[in-house]
């Protein structure tokens, strides 16, 4: 099976968001027949190395947008876009983290061109900002994009039941979802015993 993976950043950048991502690539490419091509934002530091059948497709991105208000928004290069274009040829699957990603948001629209179906894996629902505006925006980016990605997409897998009930309730789904919750390292984290 050929994955083609998107993102923001890479696992290397240390959000939320990447860490699931980079376990899942890793797991998926550790599967007897199974391939990972993740496409992600370039970091300043070099990507990840190359193991267990994942490939790291670093795209040259304008970061400004993160570096004045500490939004992880990057944006890709044409060609980065070129690159994942050609990448969908040879492509069975897509899996996208979350939707309000500008290359997530063209992945979506080259894979359904392409005729790739699309698995969307949605960590956010509805973000209560400080501020009203911030709050006022991601409600609508919400409506616009990803209500009508969630909506198209093959599968969709929701990270907590909170997510799953803020789409449940504002985009009705023709296909299949899941609720499948991150998961713990159970060499990190374990349950105390009496004596600890």
């Amino acid at each position: 099976m050929r994955v083609l993976q998107l993102t923001h950043y890479f696992g290397t950048h240390t959000g939320g968001i990447e860490r699931v991502a980079d376990r899942l690539a890793h797991e998926l490419g550790q599967a007897p027949g199974w391939e990972v091509s993740w496409f992600a934002s370039a970091p300043p530091e070099p990507p990840p190395t190359e193991t267990d059948r994942v490939r790291h497709i670093g795209i040259r991105s304008w970061n400004a947008i993160e570096r004045m208000t500490g939004l992880p928004v990057p944006l890709w290069s044409p060609a980065g876009f070129l690159r994942l274009w050609r990448a969908l040829r040879d492509t069975q699957v897509v899996v996208i983290h979350d939707c309000l990603y500008a290359q997530n948001i063209v992945g979506f629209v080259l894979a359904r061109l392409r005729g790739v179906p699309v698995l969307i894996v949605q960590h956010i629902g509805d973000i209560p900002y400080a501020g009203r505006m911030k709050s006022l925006l991601f409600r609508i980016a919400n409506r616009l994009v990803a209500r009508p990605m969630i909506r198209s997409a093959d599968h969709v897998i929701f990270i907590s039941a909170r997510t799953q009930a803020y789409f449940a309730k504002h985009a009705r789904r023709r296909g299949p979802s899941s609720l499948i919750y991150n998961g713990v390292d159970g060499t990190i984290f374990f349950p105390c015993t009496a004596e600890e």
